[in-house]
Order: C-alpha cells, then structure tokens, then sequence
C-alpha cells in the first residue's frame, strides 16, 4: 500500500489554491519523506479501522454562478466541494483501486468513456469503420444517441448495493462510504 500511497500523492494537481486546510497541494507532494510515511501510517489506519477521521470527512460546499441566464434561479449554479489535500489524496488511493475493478469487472470491453487511453476518438474510429462494412456490403447503418442526460443520476444506497453484488470487497465500500 505504500507505493499507492506515494503514487496518489504525486497525482495530486499543482498550482491549486489551499483549500479547506488551508495546505498548498505542493506542501505533501513535495514535502520530506518523512511527511510521506506518517500520511501512510495514517491511511493505514484508517483501512484497518475501516473509520475516516472526521477532519478528513468534513467538506465546505459552496455555490458557483454559471454565467447563464437569471442569477436568481438555483438551476444557474454550480455546487463545488472543497477538501482537505490530504482527504484528496485518499480519495484518489480509493479511486486508484475502484477503477481497475470496474475496468474488469463491471464495464463492457467495447466502452470507452470513463476509462484510461480510450475515449471519443476510438468511438469515431469504430464508426467509421462500421460505415465503411456496411457501405461494402451495401447495408444501412443507423446510430441515435443522446447527450443530453449523460450525467448518471443513481442513489447512493442504490450504488453500494450494486458495487457490493458485484463484488467489490466489503471494507472498500466501508471507506467510500
């Protein structure tokens, strides 16, 4: 676990303001490694305990105005959650080990979106070369999409119901929660 650790926080994004903790991004990216080690112990412990210290679990929630329409109306903001680096950091270490997972586990080989070296471009590729089958056979090809509601709207209980039947380990789901 320590070089999830130690990768996680070189994932970390520079040139960041502080956040809720008021720690720059490059004071544990760049720190001793002294620092690195006790950030470890401290993640250790909270997989071990399978418990996220309430400091880490505590976010500030504030709104962004959109630059659209009347200012006056909610839908024209945006809600942006500010964490403490280092509860960034263990996210990306829990996110580091879900997406593997649901790469082989959950998701079809032919999606591309939310997945690491594929995206948009190999699904033009792979229209394209449907196109150029059917025009060859002298076949049709239909496609209809829809972009509007990309965005997944799930409940959290019902996510943990679905990550837990698909076999996602216990104390993982723990943590995340």
């Amino acid at each position: 676990m320590l070089e999830k650790s130690f990768t996680a926080i070189d994932q970390i994004k520079s040139n960041k303001a502080p956040e809720v903790d008021g720690i720059p991004p490059e004071a544990l990216k760049y720190g001793i490694p002294a620092l690195h080690f006790k950030l470890h112990a401290l993640f250790i412990a909270c997989w071990e305990q399978e418990k996220i210290p309430q400091d880490l679990r505590d976010a500030v929630i504030v709104t962004l105005y959109k630059n659209k329409d009347d200012k006056s109306d909610c839908s024209n903001y945006q809600g942006i959650t500010l964490l403490s680096v280092v509860r960034k950091i263990l996210a990306r270490i829990l996110l580091n080990r879900l997406v593997p997972f649901i790469a082989e586990e959950v998701l079809l080989e032919s999606q591309c979106g939310f997945r690491a070296n594929r995206g948009m471009i190999d699904m033009v590729f792979v229209l394209r070369q449907m196109q150029e089958k059917c025009r060859e056979q002298n076949k049709g090809l239909y496609i209809t999409y829809s972009v509007k509601h990309c965005k997944v709207n799930e409940s959290r209980n019902g996510l943990w119901k679905i990550l837990r039947k698909l076999g996602c380990p216990p104390e993982y789901l723990t943590m995340v929660r």
